[in-house]
């Protein structure tokens, strides 16, 4: 019997716990554990900010304890448990953990696509410190979010932008949308 997938991302607070055994039809669902640390008082920077879209894939959402804040093609709501919000291909979306305890929820995608990958990549890097500030960042930031375009799209103007120009010069500098352990910076 595999064990489940864990993996955890200590600058979003996230943890996504993935099931034992794939379904055989695994392109078709990804369905997953998801949970949160608290995050505080909701920033106004977070209200504002537009959030991401899966352009392909619906996402499916169902709390199971806490309490999240959810914004879904432009409405806003705070999700207790038992509620769920379906987001449909390509609507923009951004979430928060506005409560005092860690929440969690039970999380779909169909198709999956790339979306386990994308987060292995992004958990993977966040824990081994890759995901910060400065121009490495950007590069290896405009490369995962240019290779998986197909599974999350960043919709702040700024961010397009940035991965427009600068995912060649990653590319260039050998940067990776993949993660494959504690990567070494390119020479």
């Amino acid at each position: 019997m595999q064990a489940k997938a864990v993996i955890e991302n200590p600058l979003s607070g996230e943890r996504v716990t993935f099931p034992e055994q794939e379904p055989a039809t695994s392109n078709d669902l990804l369905r997953f554990e998801w949970s949160v640390r608290p995050q505080g008082p909701l920033p106004d920077k977070v209200k504002q900010y537009p959030g991401h879209a899966h352009p392909v894939s619906e996402e499916r959402i169902r709390i199971v304890s806490g309490k999240i804040w959810f914004r879904s093609g432009g409405v806003e709501k705070t999700m207790l448990e038992g509620q769920e919000v379906i987001v449909p291909p390509g609507t923009p979306h951004s979430w928060w953990n506005v409560g005092d305890t860690e929440a969690n929820a039970i999380v779909e995608f169909r198709p999956a696509g790339e979306i386990k990958s994308f987060f292995e990549t992004t958990f993977g890097l966040a824990k081994d410190g890759e995901l910060g500030k400065g121009f490495k960042t950007m590069l290896r930031y405009a490369v995962i979010c240019h290779d998986f375009k197909n599974d999350v799209k960043v919709l702040q103007r700024s961010e397009r932008v940035g991965v427009f120009l600068f995912w060649p010069l990653g590319k260039l500098f050998g940067y990776s949308s993949r993660y494959s352990g504690k990567p070494t910076a390119p020479t």
